[in-house]
């Protein structure tokens, strides 16, 4: 394995995906939304916040080849869940909350209200090396598609 500082060659790197993929609530129904992609907002799932899901790419490798310098290492997030669903703020059925620490959200002005939560359950993280390929530049490689150390000249 490649450590700190030393030249590699590498066979890609990881780019951000931008799918589009999000969620979009509506304004006179907070209890209804759609998971759309894309620029024009295409329609994937209407939602109700009763458990659903959808899932969303936040990076993708690109297989082009390239030389640098392993600077650092960082897990990189590829793949996650978004998750819409309701809950209830503040019932009295919860825990009492320890002094000084925050109070859930909406408990004081809505207590025992439903509210639409909108979650990231995050499924897939990979190990990158940081790496340098001229000045200012950097790439994020998967530890495995590093494919040898060379020496210094």
């Amino acid at each position: 394995m490649a450590e700190l500082f030393d030249l590699v060659r590498c066979g890609g790197y990881v780019i951000p995906a931008r799918d589009g993929r999000r969620l979009i609530q509506d304004k006179e129904d907070p209890f209804h939304g759609w998971f759309v992609e894309g620029r024009d907002k295409t329609v994937l799932q209407d939602v109700f916040y009763r458990g659903e899901r959808l899932e969303k790419t936040y990076h993708i490798y690109v297989e082009r080849p390239f030389r640098g310098v392993i600077v650092g290492y960082r897990d990189i997030l590829f793949r996650a869940v978004l998750q819409a669903d309701t809950g209830t703020s503040g019932t009295d059925d919860e825990e009492d909350i320890p002094f000084g620490e925050e109070l859930p959200f909406g408990s004081e002005e809505r207590s025992g209200e439903r509210i639409p939560l909108i979650s990231r359950v995050d499924e897939a993280f990979v190990r990158c090396a940081v790496v340098y390929y001229s000045n200012c530049r950097k790439h994020y490689v998967p530890l495995e598609h590093i494919i040898e150390k060379e020496e210094r000249t």
